[in-house]
């Protein structure tokens, strides 16, 4: 891991808008060991050419490194950081040893576990065994959770992956653009209405045992014409932001 530190030549963080030395720590050798020293000045009043202009010369020099230990950050220079995926991790007082990367470093990768377990997973789940090849997927939450995502992107790749016997899709409105593909994909479908305007479509193959070879054949070029309604207007959200239990039908 690196991480680069803003200190003065007493060894004090210093707030972003200062002058002083950003130094830039590596345990790449399993030690911390301080690979580079960026000397940093701003005026008393920096405009955004001064400050995007610093930036930029942090990123030219932190080789990898992306995360910056500072008394404070405000304003601008933070958003511009943050458009260079740079971290921020804000320290009063003095930089003594290494005591303080260790810390930064385990309270980080404590974050990013959290993170990881917290993560919406895009892609239908496996329900009791294995054998049974049942899977489930909240549409609605998980798109509404995430723009980037439609439809199309989280069920093709799993239909043509994956050797399911049924696989179970909450939403509000089923994807139109699936109804127009389940003879290309030999799919068969029930719809189950469970209140509250949501639906449980559930897809079941029509030959489980060539399913998936019929599947991963699939010429899905078309597909990309057809609309995809689910995912900008069709499925609204169910919930919060994290997978719901499907409960038996």
């Amino acid at each position: 891991m690196k991480i680069a530190i803003f200190v003065d030549k007493f060894g004090r963080v210093l707030p972003f808008f200062s002058t002083g030395v950003v130094e830039v720590y590596s345990d790449e050798s399993g030690y911390w060991k301080c690979i580079r020293q960026v000397p940093m000045v701003f005026g008393s009043e920096p405009s955004m050419n001064e400050v995007l202009r610093n930036i930029r010369m942090l990123i030219s020099e932190f080789d990898g490194c992306d995360l910056l230990v500072v008394e404070n950050v405000q304003g601008i220079a933070n958003s511009y950081l943050s458009d260079f995926h740079i971290g921020v991790w804000k320290v009063k007082g003095l930089f003594l040893d290494e005591s303080l990367l260790n810390h930064i470093k385990q309270e980080v990768g404590k974050a990013i576990a959290e993170q990881e377990q917290n993560r919406i997973v895009a892609a239908p789940t496996l329900v009791g065994k294995e054998e049974d090849a049942v899977y489930e997927l909240d549409l609605a939450t998980l798109i509404d959770c995430d723009a980037s995502l439609s439809s199309k992107s989280v069920l093709i790749p799993f239909l043509q992956s994956v050797n399911f016997r049924e696989l179970i899709i909450i939403c509000r409105q089923s994807p139109k653009w699936l109804e127009q593909s389940m003879e290309l994909f030999q799919l068969s479908s029930i719809v189950d209405e469970m209140g509250d305007g949501i639906l449980c479509l559930t897809l079941i193959p029509i030959d489980f045992n060539t399913g998936l070879e019929i599947r991963k054949s699939a010429d899905t070029t078309f597909i990309n014409s057809l609309d995809d309604s689910c995912s900008s207007f069709g499925c609204n959200s169910v919930g919060v932001c994290a997978p719901q239990p499907i409960e038996n039908k």
